[in-house]
């Protein structure tokens, strides 16, 4: 099992929609490539998240109410230290040279 905690980064990698719940009930989805903060992990049945970043309204499934879950296989762990280097790269330090 991968490291998933409550406020990590992770990183999607698939963002198809195979029960149709976005189209369906108009909700906002994960897109691939985008990075998310977990903030809530359920482990009854299929490791799923909440995502700071997607709020959406709560909706009956079945015999639960609450708001859609995203399946932890479609997302990995954000790397931090290739993030670092991407950022290192965007805002490279000055270096001050003699007139």
């Amino acid at each position: 099992m991968k490291d998933w905690h409550i406020g990590r980064p992770i990183v999607c990698v698939d963002d198809s929609d195979p029960q149709g719940h976005g189209l369906l009930y108009g909700e906002k989805m994960p897109v691939k490539g985008r990075v998310y903060t977990i903030r809530y992990i359920d482990t009854n049945g299929p490791i799923s998240f909440l995502l700071n970043e997607i709020y959406n309204d709560p909706t009956r499934w079945a015999d639960e109410y609450g708001e859609t879950l995203f399946f932890a296989n479609r997302f990995r762990p954000l790397d931090e230290s290739r993030i670092d280097q991407f950022r290192a790269h965007l805002n490279p330090k000055r270096v001050e040279e003699p007139a």
